[in-house]
């Protein structure tokens, strides 16, 4: 939803939706929090077990009348609403942002925060002026991490050195983020099966116009991911929606190529609905970071028709069903890009974005990080089984092709164990492995299949 909120704290704003309501659920989030960065008097209710209604609750809709009245009528409320913080990180130094708002009708000026990354326990002492209604971003002290996954848990403590917090419920949040310190190595294969032995990170906004997982369309497999747009919910030209790869080590092979298979169609209206022929199309890019998502370069990137899979658009959808693209068989194409001009980068993330142009239906399925960068190479072939999983002494393998080899990779891209195999069955002893989650990359003549397992 787009207003212009440059004066937005100038009237108090009360926003009520059904717990039920899809699609104002997944649509007011973003303009809610573009209030509160304008320090807006907002508040947010969800009503429980509701569609798109108003409830015969009274008191539930009465309720915001003493809020236009008083909207601070707590002398101290601290909330922490959220963190300004990647999902991932290439170091082990972090730095964490949190959005501190005041809801209490007296200004702070120090805040307690304490905070608790994994097992290390700490208090920041914030010094400034905020007034009610305010908000403000807080870098925590350079946290130091030497795990791969982390959770970071902050909590409110005093406020102006003495006064406790009146109102609780909204004084502790927690997030969880990835340290990949060295990028994963080559062959990569993605099909976004169950269980993918990869992590991918989202940037979601919130909206309906984002990606999303889809068992109903896919080239193989039963997976990829789909990112859907119309002009028939809200307005949401411009924006962008990405995913991210984890850090991929393009070094640990020659000539390192990448590839990925989609398919893509835009909405077309005609006379009678619109007086002139009107296209609504999105626009897709695929980029590279090699400072840890920093700044990006573009590898591909179009739109439109010079994207469409399929030679007829979409024609004059009425319908959310009748905006999506079912494609056939022949309707996906497959883009290579040569990557063997960045062979030195050992930590490159990979970005996925669709750049709304307010209509379309894209998917994108096998994405695949090799040499030839064939698809049809590198899989997560169900035809192998490893059991159990999760293994505490042994790891068994079954395949109905004999095996070379395989290799066991932790989950930070290090190379823990080869084994030799030249068979269809192997048992591979991990005792030795540290608790946590590694890669299994399988060798054959004809493939290369990669795993995930857990170690007990």
């Amino acid at each position: 939803v787009y207003y212009n909120y440059s004066n937005a704290s100038q009237i108090p704003i009360y926003i009520f939706c059904g717990e039920n309501d899809f699609t104002y659920m997944t649509t007011i989030p973003p303009m809610y929090n573009q209030l509160i960065l304008n320090d807006a008097k907002v508040k947010y209710i969800v009503y429980p077990n509701m569609d798109h209604s108003i409830p015969n609750d009274s008191a539930a809709v009465y309720a915001c009348i003493p809020f236009f009245d008083n909207p601070a009528h707590l002398p101290y409320d601290a909330q922490i609403y959220n963190f300004k913080m990647e999902n991932v990180y290439c170091d082990t130094l972090v730095v964490a942002n949190i959005i501190i708002r005041n809801l209490g009708s007296n200004s702070i000026n120090t805040l307690e925060i304490n905070y608790q990354l994994n097992d290390q326990n700490a208090t920041f002492t914030w010094s400034g002026d905020l007034g009610s209604y305010q908000h403000k971003i807080i870098s925590l002290p350079v946290l130091l991490t030497s795990k791969t996954n982390n959770t970071l848990k902050v909590s409110v403590g005093l406020i102006n050195t003495t006064y406790q917090d009146t109102v609780i419920e909204n004084n502790e949040l927690s997030t969880d983020f990835d340290v990949v310190t060295e990028g994963i190595p080559y062959p990569i294969y993605e099909g976004f099966e169950i269980n993918s032995p990869y992590d991918w990170y989202y940037n979601e906004s919130g909206s309906l116009f984002s990606w999303y997982g889809d068992n109903q369309v896919y080239r193989d497999g039963n997976n990829s991911v789909g990112c859907f747009n119309t002009i028939l919910f809200f307005y949401t030209q411009g924006d962008v929606e990405s995913f991210y790869s984890s850090p991929i080590n393009l070094s640990s092979i020659q000539n390192p190529k990448m590839a990925f298979d989609y398919a893509y169609n835009y909405h077309k209206y005609t006379p009678p609905y619109f007086t002139t022929d009107v296209v609504y199309a999105d626009t897709f890019e695929v980029a590279v970071s090699f400072d840890c998502g920093e700044t990006y370069k573009t590898l591909f990137r179009k739109g439109g028709v010079d994207l469409a899979t399929s030679p007829n658009p979409i024609l004059n959808p009425l319908s959310i069903a009748e905006c999506f693209f079912i494609p056939k068989d022949n309707e996906w194409k497959t883009q290579m890009i040569d990557l063997s001009a960045y062979a030195s980068q050992q930590q490159a993330i990979f970005k996925f974005s669709c750049i709304s142009g307010m209509g379309g239906c894209i998917n994108i399925d096998n994405i695949v990080f090799a040499a030839d960068a064939s698809v049809k190479n590198i899989s997560t072939e169900n035809n192998v089984i490893i059991y159990p999983n999760p293994a505490f002494n042994q790891l068994n393998i079954n395949n109905n092709e004999p095996m070379d080899y395989a290799v066991i990779y932790d989950l930070i891209g290090k190379k823990v164990k080869t084994i030799s195999i030249n068979n269809t069955q192997a048992i591979i002893d991990v005792s030795s492995l540290e608790k946590g989650v590694y890669f299994l990359q399988i060798h054959s003549k004809q493939e290369i299949i990669n795993k995930k397992f857990i170690k007990q």
